[in-house]
């Protein structure tokens, strides 16, 4: 069974940082996708130091596809240096393994009606269910591509 990898990467808003999210998924390039708003990032940008708000994107995905993965990710995102990171776990509960294994591993891509997403605990409307390939679809629960 492949080793869990977990992605890390920063974006100035939601929106930008569901684009990936949604792309990485629906391309098999990850498992999953956390988004993390109300980030403050404080850092040197141009000889400035710059203070500003970005969201905290989360992708766990297998080992080897790490690389294909980072550059997808520099690809789409629009930031000049974005900051792309690789973590690797020291441990992983081995059913969500399994589960994060099959999930990049399989070629078709269901898609999936909302009332068939299991999601517990989250209103269906607010749960961003992917209901076409293209990552520009809006999110059900906002509107917002």
């Amino acid at each position: 069974m492949s080793e869990l990898a977990i992605l890390y990467t920063l974006t100035a808003s939601r929106h930008d940082a569901l684009i990936l999210a949604r792309t990485l998924i629906v391309e098999r390039l990850a498992a999953c996708a956390n988004l993390l708003d109300g980030v403050t990032s404080v850092y040197h940008w141009d000889g400035c130091v710059c203070e500003s708000g970005e969201v905290l994107l989360l992708l766990k995905t297998r080992a080897e596809l790490v690389e294909q993965a980072m550059h997808r990710i520099r690809s789409l995102h629009p930031y000049d240096c974005p900051c792309i990171l690789s973590l690797a776990p020291t441990s992983v509960f081995p059913d969500y393994l399994q589960w994060a294994n099959r999930e990049t591993s399989a070629a078709i891509v269901q898609i999936c009606a909302p009332s068939e997403v299991h999601s517990p605990g989250f209103p269906e409307t607010n749960f961003p269910n992917v209901r076409s390939a293209d990552p520009m679809s809006p999110d059900p629960a906002t509107g917002d591509a």
